[in-house]
C-alpha cells in the first residue's frame, strides 16, 4: 500500500543524517548497489520519481542522476569519487550525496545490495528507566491511570488548503472516540469511531461482506446512528442495480422514486433484472416536506450538492464511474483516477484537490459565480485529456485537453512534486506503478498550473 508517511519521511530527513545513522554499516562503500525488479523509476524535469510497494519518492539531481549508476557492478565509493570529479565536489561532499540516495532508496526496497546500519537511537534509549526496576510495563499495566491516553486538543495544518484545524478528541457515552475538526470559517467535521460486532449470523454475514467487497462499509452502519438516520438503509426502500463495464453490480438506494426512474432509463440494459451488489450510493429525500435531495457514498460521504433530479442522476452516475475505475486493473488503456474534482466553466477546465471542494460551502460560491464541480475524482485519459468518472454515460464525450491545475503552493512545487500530488492509485504491480507513473508524469510534464489563492479571484468573478 502506498506509504505517503514514509515518502514524506524520507524526503525530509536531512542529508548529514542519514549518512550518519545508516551508512556506517560495514562494508557500505564496497556495496554495488542494484535496482529492485519491484521498484519503478519515471524521469521528470531535474529529477526522477521512484516507487515501491513501500512507498514513494522523489529524486532531485544530483541524487536522480546517482541512482541511474546503480547497476550491481559501480561500488558506492566509485560512484561517490566519479561523482566529485565531474561536480567538482570535495571527496566529502559526494559520499554525502552518494550514501544518501543509496540509504534513501534502500529504506524504501528501491535497491538491493546495500547493507544498512539499524537506526541511530537517542542515549540511553534502550536502558531500562532509572528507578523501575525494570518493571516499567507491569506498573503501566497494574495502573492504568499512568498509560497514555490520546490528546483532547491538537492544531495541525491541512496539507491541501494550508488551514489550520484545530482537532478535539473525546469519548461517548457508548466509548467511541469521537474526533471533531474545526476549520477557520466554521465548518465542523466530525468522525465517529463504530465498534461493529458479530453479535447474530446476519452481523457477521454484513461483515464478511464489506470485507470481501461485496457489501460498503456505510451498510454495516447502525441505523440508529447518526449517520445511519441519514443512510436510512432500509430493505423496504428502492434499491437500483445496474452492471458495470467490468461486469461487477453495484446498487442504489434510492428514496426519490423520479430519480429512481430516472437511472433505469440511463442504465438501459444494464439495469440487472436479479441479484444486487454493494450500495455504492445512498439517495436520501426529506423525511417531511420538500428539500434538496442528499446523496452519500458507499463510505457515508456526502457528495455532491444536486438541485435537480438530472443533477442527481449526474453525481450517482460519477460516484459508480469512481468505483468502477478503483475496482479495475490499471492498463495502458485505462483511465487513471487523480485526487481532483474537474471543475468547468464555459472556456476553460480546472483539476483541484478533492478535499478543498468537499466543503458544500465552497462549491456552492462556484456554482453561484458559474463553474460545475465535479462530484468525484477526475480521471486522466492515456491520450492525457482529462474527464469525469461515469457509468452510465461514456466520458469520452466530456474530455478537456486544456486543463489548468490549481495547487497551493503550485509555484514553489518540481514537477516530480506535482506527480506526487495527483497520486490516487493503489497499483499493486511493479507493471501498474508504470503506467500510473508514466501517465501523471506526460501529464505533468504538459499542464498548466496555477495558484490556488492566485486563481480564486478568477474563480469567484466567474467563468
Amino acid at each position: 500500500m502506498l506509504n505517503r508517511e514514509l515518502a514524506e519521511y524520507a524526503a525530509a530527513r536531512d542529508i548529514e543524517s542519514l549518512v550518519a545513522q545508516r551508512a556506517e554499516a560495514p562494508g557500505f562503500w564496497e556495496a554495488a548497489p542494484r535496482w529492485s525488479p519491484e521498484a519503478v523509476r519515471e524521469a521528470v524535469r531535474a529529477g526522477a520519481v521512484v516507487w515501491t510497494d513501500k512507498a514513494i519518492v522523489v529524486l532531485p539531481q544530483p541524487r536522480s542522476a546517482l541512482a541511474g549508476q546503480f547497476d550491481g557492478v559501480v561500488t558506492l565509493a566509485e560512484t561517490a569519487a566519479d561523482l566529485a570529479a565531474v561536480t567538482g565536489l570535495s571527496i566529502a561532499g559526494a559520499r554525502v550525496q552518494t550514501a544518501a540516495t543509496a540509504v534513501q532508496l534502500a529504506e524504501i526496497g528501491a535497491v538491493e545490495g546495500v547493507p544498512l546500519a539499524p537506526p541511530a537511537t537517542a542515549a540511553g534509549s534502550d536502558m531500562e528507566p532509572s528507578g523501575t526496576g525494570g518493571h516499567a510495563e507491569a506498573d503501566r499495566e497494574s495502573n492504568p491511570s499512568s498509560q497514555p491516553t490520546l490528546p483532547d486538543e491538537i492544531q495541525w495544518t491541512h496539507p491541501d488548503t494550508g488551514e489550520v484545524v484545530r482537532s478535539v478528541t473525546a469519548i461517548g457515552p457508548d466509548g467511541n472516540r469521537i474526533v471533531t475538526d474545526h476549520f477557520p470559517d466554521g465548518r465542523r467535521i466530525v468522525t465517529t469511531e463504530v465498534v461493529i460486532e458479530s453479535g447474530s449470523a446476519e452481523d457477521a454475514m454484513r461483515i464478511a461482506g464489506a470485507l470481501t467487497g461485496d457489501r460498503t462499509p456505510a451498510e454495516l452502519v447502525p441505523p440508529d446512528s447518526c449517520l445511519g438516520s441519514k443512510l436510512r438503509n432500509a430493505d423496504d426502500v428502492e434499491l437500483v442495480s445496474i452492471c458495470g463495464s467490468d461486469g461487477r453490480l453495484r446498487s442504489v438506494r434510492c428514496h426519490d422514486e423520479g430519480v429512481a426512474a430516472a437511472l433505469r432509463r440511463r442504465a438501459g440494459d444494464s439495469e440487472a433484472s436479479q441479484g444486487r451488489g454493494p450500495i455504492e450510493v445512498f439517495v436520501t429525500s426529506p423525511l417531511e416536506g420538500r428539500g434538496p435531495l442528499r446523496i452519500y457514498d458507499g463510505y457515508g460521504l456526502r457528495r455532491g450538492r444536486p438541485r435537480t433530479e438530472e443533477e442527481a442522476v449526474r453525481v450517482v452516475d460519477e460516484i459508480l464511474g469512481e468505483r468502477t475505475t478503483a475496482q479495475r486493473p490499471v492498463d495502458p488503456t485505462a483511465p487513471v483516477a487523480v485526487p481532483c474534482m474537474l471543475v468547468v466553466g464555459t472556456d476553460q477546465a480546472l483539476l483541484v484537490p478533492e478535499r478543498a471542494l468537499r466543503n458544500g460551502r465552497t462549491t456552492s460560491v462556484l456554482r453561484a459565480a458559474g463553474w460545475e464541480p465535479s462530484a468525484a475524482r477526475a480521471e486522466i485519459h492515456p491520450d492525457g485529456t482529462v474527464s469525469r468518472p461515469g457509468a452510465l454515460t461514456s466520458p469520452a464525450h466530456f474530455r478537456h485537453d486544456q486543463v489548468t491545475l490549481v495547487l497551493p503552493g503550485a509555484s514553489e512545487l518540481s514537477q516530480g512534486d506535482l506527480v506526487l500530488s495527483l497520486l490516487a492509485a493503489e497499483a499493486a504491480t511493479p507493471v501498474e506503478r508504470a503506467v500510473v507513473l508514466s501517465r501523471l508524469a506526460d501529464f505533468t510534464g504538459n499542464a498548466r498550473v496555477a495558484e490556488f489563492d492566485d486563481l480564486w479571484p478568477v474563480l469567484l468573478g466567474g467563468r
